[in-house]
């Protein structure tokens, strides 16, 4: 599985459920005003209850927000990739979202017969 038409994919799907999904259009600015957090972009502006941060620990929503992005110790993430056989072939991918404390687990195809666990 490429990472890039993975992405593309959920953004897609979220945008099919309701989201609004804006391409080639950045976010330049982000502050929390009553409750609420104004967006901007070159363009436009949004009032929205929540933000999804989909671009990564060290995104530009991160930035953005402001959140403490840095390593500590109380930060620690043991992460953990094993190779194990696939019979379910590489069109087969898994996700378990709350399965794990804190965390998450999934299954991505590798080869028709090999999986990232």
């Amino acid at each position: 599985m490429r990472r890039r038409f993975f992405d593309q994919y959920l953004a897609r799907r979220a945008a099919d459920v309701g989201a609004v999904l804006l391409e080639n259009e950045p976010l330049i600015k982000m502050e929390k005003e009553n409750g609420y957090f104004v967006l901007k972009t070159r363009r436009k502006h949004f009032k929205v209850d929540f933000v999804i941060g989909a671009d990564g620990v060290a995104g530009r929503v991160a930035a953005l927000a402001k959140l403490k992005t840095g390593r500590t110790k109380d930060k620690l993430i043991l992460a953990a990739v094993a190779e194990v056989p696939c019979k379910q072939g590489p069109e087969y991918v898994e996700l378990r979202l709350g399965y794990l404390r804190d965390g998450y687990g999934w299954i991505f195809p590798k080869t028709a017969t090999l999986t990232w666990v």
